[in-house]
């Protein structure tokens, strides 16, 4: 007894399978990239907060010169956070047309 639906349920069957297969391995290469892009960009993120951290420490050099000092007080005055900021003098900078 042969069914004239058994070639038909061998052409789903292996279609099914090749199609599962396929999907499987895109779904584990995606997976597997994502796992590499997401460590790379962690080192990253620790290279870039290492180095940030780093350059947040501030180098306090006492300038001789009156000039330096002159030139130390206004940078201090014109950086956001420092104790010495005034947002006055900043915009007084911003909108000096000298």
């Amino acid at each position: 007894m042969t069914s004239i639906y058994k070639p038909l349920i061998k052409f789903i069957f292996i279609s099914i399978t090749l199609i599962t297969g396929f999907a499987f391995s895109a779904f584990s290469t995606v997976k597997q990239s994502q796992s590499h892009y997401q460590s790379q960009s962690h080192e990253v993120n620790n290279r870039i907060n290492k180095q940030m951290s780093n350059a947040t420490t501030q180098v306090n050099f006492k300038p001789k010169s009156k000039y330096g000092k002159k030139l130390q007080r206004d940078i201090n005055r014109l950086m956001p956070g420092n104790k010495q900021f005034t947002p006055r003098f900043l915009q007084y900078v911003l909108t000096d047309k000298k």
